[in-house]
């Protein structure tokens, strides 16, 4: 696993906390026809994702809507009483003739739509766009991706390379429930003490997840909300134990001061950008003024000599 990692993906250690690489080392223009094409991509996600269900759903209906139409010809064509006849071979070899089609479509609708989404991963994981990163956190947040190693493993190895490169995209944002997608990734631990004792065997898996969690980080220090800050102070001045958790801890460390001048910037464009009143009180910066003079409108605007 970890030379296929290494065959696929660029060294862990590029997305090591020790490593900086600013925007302005890469290619940072995004085209509008670029633009169009992501979002196209990760609507075609959802999109088939929803056709490819719905499809498999009718498949299974169909079959087993035919099957029950099968054993109830084969009742009512019953030639003897309707006990003695469902004891019989017959009827018994019929019923497995009607499972053994069923099956199939039904395994085939498991696998089918997970084979699709699995594939629409790969596709935006190969555009290597920052824009695409709304789309793989969606993707995340997918049952049949969440079931599927190697479409979970494809989109977070994208999202390795895409969330510390999000200050390429201007006016980047994410939603709550993408917000709570990567949060949710520090509820698990990095290491499970159950397996200490061959804990070599997981350090391919340990090293990729120690680099996703940094680039998580990274990506909240550019694009992070309050909820984002409080996790990061949690983990900035929590304990390290493990490699991989000194790691993380540091680049939380680091992309803290980072996070907290956003947030504090955007609570300061709330305060100055909000509605004005005359009924507000001294904490309102801008209100409409409500005094009276005797200068008449016509002679606001006259020479300094007069």
């Amino acid at each position: 696993m970890n030379q296929h990692f290494q065959e696929n993906q660029e060294p862990l250690a590029a997305h090591s906390p020790f490593v900086q690489t600013s925007a302005q080392e890469r290619e940072s223009t995004v085209t509008p026809e670029e633009l169009s094409e992501t979002q196209a991509l990760g609507i075609q996600l959802s999109e088939e994702t929803r056709r490819a269900e719905r499809r498999e759903r009718f498949a299974v209906l169909g079959i087993g809507g035919v099957g029950l139409l099968l054993i109830g010809i084969v009742v009512i064509g019953a030639p003897r009483p309707l006990p003695e006849f469902i004891m019989s071979p017959f009827f018994i070899l019929t019923i497995i003739g009607v499972i053994a089609l069923y099956m199939p479509v039904t395994l085939s609708s498991l696998h089918r739509p997970r084979r699709v989404q699995r594939k629409l991963v790969q596709k935006l994981a190969q555009e290597g766009s920052p824009l695409l990163v709304r789309a793989l956190i969606d993707s995340l947040f997918l049952k049949d991706v969440v079931e599927d190693a190697i479409a979970k493993r494809t989109a977070k190895r994208a999202l390795i390379q895409l969330l510390p490169r999000l200050d390429e995209v201007q006016d980047f944002h994410l939603s709550s429930r993408q917000s709570m997608i990567l949060r949710q990734v520090f509820m698990f631990p990095l290491e499970s003490v159950w397996r200490k004792d061959v804990s070599g065997l997981f350090k391919p898996v340990e090293a990729e997840e120690t680099a996703f969690r940094v680039s998580v980080l990274k990506g909240f220090a550019l694009v992070g909300d309050e909820d984002c800050l409080s996790l990061v102070e949690k983990i900035a001045l929590g304990d390290a134990k493990t490699e991989g958790e000194t790691a993380i801890k540091r680049t939380a460390q680091e992309c803290l001061p980072l996070l907290k001048e956003r947030i504090e910037g955007q609570r300061a464009e709330k305060t100055l950008l909000r509605a004005s009143s005359a009924e507000g009180g001294g904490e309102v910066l801008l209100r409409p003024s409500t005094e009276m003079h005797g200068t008449a409108e016509t002679e606001l605007l006259r020479p300094l000599d007069e």
